[in-house]
């Protein structure tokens, strides 16, 4: 087996596993999950759970894996409690994972917040957008106006800038809604080279049937002509190189792309390469988001 990634978890910082943001098209919210051990409950640090996720984390890295990405069902950077943990736990393995990424809307960051992130070792900061607009991305975010999240917020051009100036890699992940696909396909490109995108992903909303994101999503999503026609954009850029599991990463002006048309794909180019795992808030390691069936150990 070969591992090419491990997500790690962390739990919601409120004891109702809520979310500060209500993200319109939440792929958490649509499992709405019940199993809180995995998604919500802050772990207790004893010796024990320190052991155990070691031993998880080991074996993605005894698999080849070297690259971590810290998620959650929530913005992850919130629960200062949980990273200080992991900190001090990878601090203890010695720190085997030199690609360290961190997936946020960029809400409540403070200088505490940058202060863990050097000390974890994050290199990459992905900032997760559904418009280079404040007002629509907060909309799409389930906020109505700026108010509702005063000062602690930070707007994208601003905490763009600060990614950059502190020497951090920016990822720009873009979640297609509409409001991408009225824009000219190359423009968004040039938006994205002007906020200073290191990497550039392209994300095909998901949705799940029955759901109330997925009937946002059909009304608010990229409409799929202008999806078809940025997928075909993506593939005539240079290819800089293919991963085992087939994604490819492709170049446009010295920032790198991927197009991403499903989130939640587990079809892999190898049988033997896993394009991720996952560690959960219980210590346990999973193959895959949806499916308690998936537990390697």
């Amino acid at each position: 087996m070969k591992i090419q990634s491990i997500s790690v978890v962390v739990p919601a910082w409120a004891d109702d596993g809520n979310c500060v943001n209500n993200c319109r098209f939440c792929v958490s919210r649509m499992h709405n999950s019940e199993d809180k051990y995995v998604h919500h409950s802050n772990p207790p640090w004893g010796p024990a759970y320190i052991n155990d996720c070691i031993r998880r984390l080991t074996f993605a890295h005894q698999n080849g894996c070297n690259s971590l990405l810290l998620t959650g069902t929530t913005d992850p950077q919130i629960n200062r409690k949980f990273l200080t943990g992991f900190a001090n736990m990878l601090n203890k393995m010695g720190n085997p994972f030199p690609l360290i990424e961190i997936q946020t809307t960029g809400t409540l960051w403070d200088d505490r917040t940058w202060e863990q992130m050097e000390w974890i070792g994050v290199s990459t900061i992905s900032l997760s957008i559904n418009s280079f607009d404040d007002e629509e991305n907060f909309w799409c975010r389930g906020h109505n106006t700026r108010a509702e999240l005063s000062e602690k917020n930070v707007y994208i051009k601003s905490f763009c800038e600060e990614i950059k100036r502190r020497g951090y890699n920016l990822r720009l992940s873009l979640n297609l809604t509409k409001w991408f696909s009225c824009m000219n396909k190359m423009e968004v490109f040039d938006w994205a080279k002007k906020f200073g995108a290191d990497q550039l992903t392209f994300r095909k909303l998901y949705a799940q049937e029955d759901t109330s994101q997925a009937k946002w999503i059909e009304t608010n999503g990229a409409d799929e002509e202008w999806l078809n026609g940025l997928k075909v954009v993506v593939q005539n850029l240079p290819l800089v190189r293919r991963l085992e599991t087939g994604v490819a990463i492709r170049a446009y002006d010295d920032m790198s792309v991927v197009y991403d048309q499903d989130c939640m794909d587990k079809t892999d180019r190898d049988d033997n390469v896993l394009r991720y795992v996952i560690l959960r808030p219980n210590g346990k390691l999973y193959s895959s988001w949806d499916s308690k069936a998936s537990l390697i150990f």
